[in-house]
């Protein structure tokens, strides 16, 4: 966390641009307003996390009467650099922020809008989790002849159907009781 000062907000006008070519305006109206940057984990893991944080600092702020928190007035801004990355992959995906600033909107109309929303519906779930098992008979075969290290198979299947929005714990929990039920 640390302060630092608004220098002015740099403005690309479209309808300047068709007349004259690239234009740019400046609004400097909130030059030198002291401003608060605060600097998260970049560790969410679900797309209800982000939005519940940016409510959660706005909370903050207006409780302790540093500011009114309105983001359209721009006396708080959230920049958030949303990432997908299926599980167990290290590097992180496309990053969503520019497209953000540039649309405007909110952190969690962006995340529904791409679909990126976390399937936490247990029987959501199990349904994709049957069609994996029906579609790889084999592999459930030679899980329940002891390769039990196939639990990954199936689980990386899921995630790949589900484009990893599975959510990991309730995925594994009922992968484990379909494989054991059904063997």
């Amino acid at each position: 966390m640390y302060q630092l000062q608004c220098a002015g907000t740099l403005i690309w006008t479209f309808l300047w641009s068709l007349v004259v070519g690239i234009g740019y305006e400046v609004d400097l109206n909130r030059a030198g307003v002291p401003l608060l940057e605060i600097v998260s984990e970049p560790n969410m893991r679900t797309g209800v996390e982000a939005p519940e944080y940016a409510a959660e600092v706005q909370r903050m702020v207006q409780y302790l009467g540093v500011s009114n928190g309105n983001m359209q007035q721009g006396s708080l801004r959230c920049d958030v650099n949303v990432s997908i990355r299926p599980v167990g992959q290290l590097e992180f995906g496309t990053k969503i922020l520019f497209e953000l600033m540039a649309k405007g909107g909110t952190v969690k109309g962006l995340i529904e809008e791409k679909d990126l929303v976390q399937i936490v519906d247990p029987a959501e779930i199990e349904k994709i989790v049957d069609k994996v098992l029906l579609e790889n008979p084999k592999q459930l075969e030679q899980y329940h002849g002891g390769k039990t290290k196939l639990q990954g198979y199936f689980v990386g299947q899921v995630m790949k159907v589900s484009k990893g929005r599975a959510n990991p714990g309730l995925l594994n929990k009922i992968v484990m009781e379909k494989l054991n039920a059904t063997g």
